[in-house]
Parts: structure tokens; C-alpha cells; sequence
């Protein structure tokens, strides 16, 4: 049992590594692309909302 326990430590510990250091890599570029994806870009425009007073007098 002793040596199942070491390679899946050994395992466990090396994603761990890998995740640490991969985010380490990805972190300076989550802002940017926070920014692109920003919810808040697809709120309604109130300016392109048409009236109802200006489609009477049309």
C-alpha cells in the first residue's frame, strides 16, 4: 500500500506545481481578458431606444 500512497502524493504534488506555476503565467493576462468579456459591454444603449412620442409624429 505504501508505495500506491507515494505516487499518488508524488502525482498530487506535481499538478499542484503545475497549476501554481500556470497561473502564475496566466495571471497578468486574466485583466485582459476580463475586458473583452465584459458582461457590462452588452447593456441596452438608451440612446437607440426609439420613443413612442417620435413614432406618433412619423
Amino acid at each position: 500500500v505504501r508505495p500506491i500512497d507515494k505516487k499518488l502524493q508524488y502525482q498530487v504534488e506535481k499538478l499542484m506545481r503545475a497549476a501554481n506555476s500556470g497561473s502564475r503565467m496566466v495571471a497578468p493576462d486574466v485583466k485582459e481578458s476580463e475586458d473583452k468579456d465584459n458582461p457590462l459591454q452588452y447593456k441596452p444603449n438608451p440612446d437607440m431606444i426609439v420613443s413612442k412620442i417620435d413614432q406618433a409624429a412619423q
